[in-house]
This record gives structure tokens, C-alpha cells and sequence, in this order.
């Protein structure tokens, strides 16, 4: 079982989280799901894009 990093726990305030994901600020954690998110981003606007033309 992966523990989560120890900022996040039941309850911790979503808006927080985001900030994280915003700004990384040197955190291995937060800069690897920024690259998978704006990864996972790129290839669905690219599909997206594909069904509209």
C-alpha cells in the first residue's frame, strides 16, 4: 500500500492540494503529479481537437 504524502489526510482542505499542484516549490511529490496532470492535459486537448475538425 503507497502511503500519501504527510500534508494529505482525511479532511485536508481540497483548495490546499491545489495550491501544491500550482506551485511545487521544489517538492519531488507535487512536481511529478504537475508533469503527469499536464501531460495527461496535452493528449486530451489533442483529441479533443481532432473531433472538432
Amino acid at each position: 500500500m503507497t502511503k500519501n504524502p504527510p500534508l494529505i489526510g482525511p479532511g485536508w482542505p481540497q483548495h490546499a492540494a491545489l495550491e501544491h499542484i500550482h506551485n511545487p516549490a521544489g517538492n519531488r511529490f507535487w512536481g511529478t503529479l504537475r508533469k503527469i496532470l499536464d501531460d495527461y492535459t496535452q493528449q486530451l486537448t489533442q483529441k479533443i481537437d481532432a473531433t472538432l475538425t
